[in-house]
């Protein structure tokens, strides 16, 4: 039985190793173009996020959002930010409590 050890690259775990562009890409809107790129250039040319990120002129932050969207790495914060309660300012406190 053969065991696959898990990939990682730039910190990240990789949970595909190819990516398939779609047959009628010439078609499809151009940020769907831009997130196909990131994802074939990461994969297939297994450039690096900071490479293909500059390549495309995007952010490193994007270009990783877009990764962890497309199922392509895995996310490594246990908790996505968007899920976090807003935190409050580190005045509020003396706002609320004035001495």
């Amino acid at each position: 039985m053969e065991s696959k050890v898990p990939i990682v690259r730039e910190g990240f775990r990789v949970l595909r190793d190819r990516y398939s562009t779609p047959a009628d890409s010439a078609q499809l809107a151009p940020d769907v173009k831009r997130k196909i790129a990131i994802c074939h250039l990461f994969l297939n040319y297994k450039l690096s996020i900071h490479t293909l990120a500059k390549t495309l002129d995007e952010t490193y932050k994007r270009a990783v959002n877009i990764l962890i969207e497309q199922g392509i790495i895995q996310e490594r914060r246990s908790q996505s930010r968007d899920e976090h309660p807003p935190k409050l300012s580190l005045f509020s406190s003396r706002l609320k409590n004035p001495e």
